[in-house]
């Protein structure tokens, strides 16, 4: 979500197309659950003076005080009292007793490495004291309002506008966004609809949701209140509340599959109303039951939420994909066919599953205590994505789910698009702290070159311990380590890995490709495990005219662009808009395009006539051309090693888990 844009531009749609990567498409990280605050304990100082032993008098006997019962922030919503698609909250504070407290919504959260002032979706908001009175409210900011008289405020109350149905400037991506449809459907992500108070992140907080009866909220929470038309739920502090999310639905369409002690919950809002959970459950499923044999039938959680709403028209951001959470993500997808959805999101899915690993396990201060009014960057971006998209796809190639060379495939995909389009000289720690402004543009490389880090860093690993060590030790190292609870320094993780797995050459890997500026050793890692790496091949292969495509509601193939057509193209006169329906006679969609021109090219000639039936405007036309060759460039070329040796077949069994070749 994520975690680059699936627009119309020729990087992003081959990013999306080409790829199936599983990420969050456009701008997503780790979402965390925030350590208990740790307390400082007092230190006293020693008098150098001696002092005289004296007797203590007997101590007075007094009642015993029962301790305060601790603060809570509780919220109170009604989805069936719904007016001009906006939810009203209202929202009963702890008891304060200062003279002014600040009242926010987060300016972003975690995942999404992009500002997006949900504050902006809040109107008519009031304070008030016991009798009803108004106190006097600041509004400072988009996301923050400077409430005087706090030690009489008793109640806040404001109204919420969806970011699904508002056109405003950065709308956020959908994932990270709230829906409201009457009587149907809520998204209710939490840190859309509710906020803190600074100081009181970290209390405890009841959230109360009225419903109609037949509305049901899926979630990863436990509701306290499993009763017809009301829920509660209660969380420790605000950072879980705001990685929390809730997907009403009327007339639920909900499956669920239990693996070892981890149950599993797919819920599911398609526009069209095609889609539906038990869809989607097998191929899920499998993935699951991988990641669950992987690590050793005991998932990292005890409960998991795959939240999924299937658009019937495009987005308002321009964006599809997921968003991930610590136990459950959110899907805003493109509808379209039952076998269709679950084949795409087998990988996506996979990807913002594995965030369990990072950042719920593993993750730094800046993660693990998230300021949402003035977030941090963290350096390690190279591990909150790159290494949950290697461990996604790589646990189901290692557990046979992904054949070999689907999976290489995969690899050569990541390589390629990111040495294309990516600068490969950039340090990745820098464009992870400066993520937010001058380096924006290269954030999506942490599902490109992200992985392909931590491929090399898992074969040098197995290279320097004999292929006894690898990725997978380091995780669960890592893991043992930190936790849920706590957060590593961010400036010290290199160190601590090098520590972890005493191997000091790791530091020097971290220092030039990962810190430093030098592209990855991409040859000398994949001949380590028997991959032979070509950088470049020329070939000649025919054409269709060199136009970009794009799939239309119904499968069909749109000429989205022309501007680079070839001497084909010209002579055929594409125009921006046709819809292509046959080509020589036989008919294709953007299903079944790579069959028919695969075998037009097997047989074509040069100087071959060609005929290709459009759509345009409504009225078909044959365009009519001649065949030719155009010269095909493909890069970062892998093939297994037809010869490997006997030090590259061991490394390859203890990296693939003893894959045939």
């Amino acid at each position: 979500m994520p975690k680059f844009t699936i627009a119309a531009t020729s990087l992003a749609k081959h990013l999306a197309l080409s790829l199936g990567l599983a990420m969050t498409y456009q701008l997503t990280m780790a979402q965390a659950t925030g350590p208990k605050p740790k307390t400082t304990p007092k230190t006293t100082k020693t008098s150098q003076v001696a002092k005289k032993t004296v007797a203590l008098p007997k101590p007075i006997a007094v009642e015993p005080v029962a301790p305060p019962l601790p603060q809570v922030v509780t919220f109170e919503t009604d989805l069936a009292a719904i007016t001009n698609d906006q939810l009203l909250i209202t929202c009963t504070p702890p008891k304060f007793s200062q003279a002014e407290v600040v009242y926010r919504l987060p300016a972003m959260v975690p995942g999404t490495y992009k500002v997006y002032n949900f504050g902006r979706y809040v109107s008519g908001f009031e304070a008030m004291d016991a009798k009803g009175n108004q106190l006097p409210v600041t509004h400072g900011d988009q996301d923050s309002w400077r409430i005087g008289s706090a030690d009489k405020l008793v109640k806040i109350r404001y109204r919420v506008s969806d970011s699904f149905d508002t056109l405003t400037k950065n709308n956020p991506f959908e994932p990270a966004g709230s829906n409201i449809q009457v009587d149907t459907t809520v998204l209710l992500q939490s840190h859309c609809f509710f906020g803190y108070f600074d100081g009181f992140k970290n209390t405890p907080i009841k959230v109360h949701v009225q419903h109609k009866e037949n509305m049901y909220g899926a979630t990863s929470l436990v509701d306290a209140n499993p009763s017809l038309g009301a829920d509660l739920f209660e969380v420790p502090n605000y950072v879980v509340l705001a990685d929390s999310p809730i997907l009403y639905k009327a007339n639920a369409d909900t499956a669920s599959v239990t693996l070892g002690e981890t149950k599993v919950q797919i819920a599911v809002h398609d526009e069209k109303g095609a889609i539906h959970a038990k869809d989607l459950l097998p191929e899920l499923q499998g993935m699951l039951q991988a990641a669950s044999d992987f690590f050793g039938g005991k998932l990292p959680a005890k409960r998991y939420s795959f939240l999924l709403h299937y658009g019937a028209k495009p987005f308002l951001s321009g964006s599809a994909g997921a968003l991930e959470h610590n136990t459950g993500s959110v899907y805003t997808l493109p509808s379209e066919s039952p076998a269709n959805a679950a084949k795409s999101l087998r990988d996506i899915a996979s990807h913002e599953f594995f965030h369990i690993i990072t950042p719920l396990n593993i993750h730094s201060e800046q993660i693990g205590d998230f300021d949402f009014a003035n977030p941090t960057m963290s350096r390690h971006l190279w591990l909150y994505e790159g290494l949950t998209e290697y461990m996604a796809s790589y646990i189901l190639f290692r557990q046979r789910v992904k054949d070999t060379k689907e999976y290489i495939d995969n690899l050569q995909r990541y390589t390629s698009i990111s040495r294309k389009y990516f600068k490969d000289t950039l340090p990745f720690t820098t464009m992870s702290l400066e993520v937010l402004g001058r380096t924006s543009d290269q954030y999506s490389n942490v599902y490109l070159k992200g992985p392909m880090i931590n491929f090399c860093l898992d074969v040098r690993m197995r290279q320097l311990s004999g292929g006894a060590y690898g990725m997978p030790d380091l995780i669960k190292a890592l893991s043992n380590k930190y936790g849920q609870e706590r957060s590593f320094k961010d400036t010290e993780l290199f160190d601590e890995i090098v520590a972890i797995t005493g191997m000091p050459a790791l530091r020097e890997f971290f220092s030039l490709y990962v810190e430093g500026n030098k592209p990855l050793p991409l040859q000398d890692c994949f001949a380590a495990v028997g991959i032979s790496y070509l950088a470049e091949k020329k070939t000649e292969v025919f054409s269709i005219g060199n136009v970009s495509l794009r799939p239309n509601q119904s499968g069909q193939l749109v000429i989205a662009n022309n501007s680079e057509m070839n001497e084909l193209g010209k002579q055929l006169g594409y125009e921006v808009g046709d819809i292509l329906l046959e080509l020589n006679g036989v008919p294709f969609n953007a299903e079944t395009q790579g069959a028919v021109f695969g075998k037009w090219r097997s047989t074509a000639k040069v100087g071959d006539k060609i005929t290709v039936l459009v759509d345009r405007n409504g009225k078909k036309m044959k365009l009519k051309g001649k065949a030719i060759t155009v010269t095909r460039t493909e890069t970062d070329l892998l093939t297994l090693d037809p010869n490997p040796t006997s030090e590259m077949l061991k490394l390859w069994n203890a990296w693939s888990g003893n894959l045939p070749r």
